[in-house]
């Protein structure tokens, strides 16, 4: 199983990598592997083989959102302070 595999990044006790989110209507520059939510708030997100946005709404501060998202859109998303974690 490739480290970038879902079931890689459920498994995984830590993350290697982490980098600061800014949300914008496109695409990142890398995938992480899952998504630190600082502040409160929603997330509209493209995931990495979807071709539309979906909701992530009332996520709470603190929460390790196990998702691999090529987008953080800005237009929809009220959460702030979001990390890109990398196994």
């Amino acid at each position: 199983m490739s480290a970038t595999h879902p079931e890689a990044v459920l498994a995984a006790g830590s993350f290697s990598k982490a980098v600061a989110i800014t949300k914008a209507d496109s695409d990142l520059d890398a995938i992480p592997d899952a998504l630190y939510v600082g502040s409160t708030g929603n997330l509209s997100l493209m995931l990495a083989d979807d071709t539309s946005e979906v909701s992530f709404v009332g996520v709470p501060a603190g929460t390790v959102l196990r998702v691999r998202a090529k987008q953080v859109r800005d237009t929809g998303s009220t959460a702030d302070d979001i990390v890109g974690l990398f196994v």
